[in-house]
């Protein structure tokens, strides 16, 4: 990847560190620049996989509360998460698919959003920035990638040479630098980022 590229998505991943774990709106996932100076959009919510124009990598993915795909996150006891995510249909030629195999290849994190409510839900549609993933294996026979949380200090330490090995192991097994409640209850209030 182009060093510019890696500087441009790890700024991008540096900006966001405020809002890991946040729920925010699609307006914020869309307009990011409007709240984050610099940093265009997040997400687009046009599709699940989101790979910038004239990038090689996907940048985010959004795991919707509909959609036809066999997408399931899922909570490890100390905070931490994973997601089995699908493919898009249409076969693993297609760019948003290469864009993560090359995310898992070259080991570069990408942020994972989950919706959380709808536009039928009494607050509307809604979204949390989960954090970033690695994406550490895919199933051919399902077409689903394997992501697992990583923290972002993690990824601050790597020095692309024989030491990144370490690193992302290191990621893959670490906790995260604050606790994340992963649960909000429906009558609890929360605060929105919109």
């Amino acid at each position: 990847m182009p060093l510019n590229e890696k500087q441009h998505r790890l700024t991008i991943f540096r900006a966001l560190l405020p809002f890991y774990g946040k729920i925010v709106t699609p307006n914020f996932l869309r307009k990011t620049a409007d709240y984050i100076p610099g940093v265009e959009r997040i997400h687009p919510l046009i599709e699940g996989i989101y790979k910038p124009a004239g990038s090689e990598y996907a940048l985010s993915i959004a795991s919707m509360k509909i959609n036809p795909y066999a997408d399931k996150l899922s909570f490890l006891s100390d905070g931490r998460w994973y997601i089995k995510y699908s493919a898009k249909y249409g076969g693993t030629d297609l760019a948003v698919n290469q864009g993560l195999f090359k995310c898992m290849l070259d080991k570069e994190p990408i942020i994972v959003l989950a919706q959380i409510s709808n536009k039928t839900s009494r607050q509307g549609t809604l979204y949390r920035i989960m954090g970033l993933g690695l994406i550490d294996a895919y199933d051919t026979t399902q077409d689903i990638f394997t992501i697992q949380h990583v923290d972002f200090a993690t990824f601050e330490k790597v020095s692309y040479g024989e030491e990144e090995e370490k690193i992302v192991a290191s990621a893959l097994r670490s906790n995260i630098l604050e606790k994340f409640m992963p649960f909000v209850e429906e009558n609890q209030h929360y605060e929105v980022i919109s």
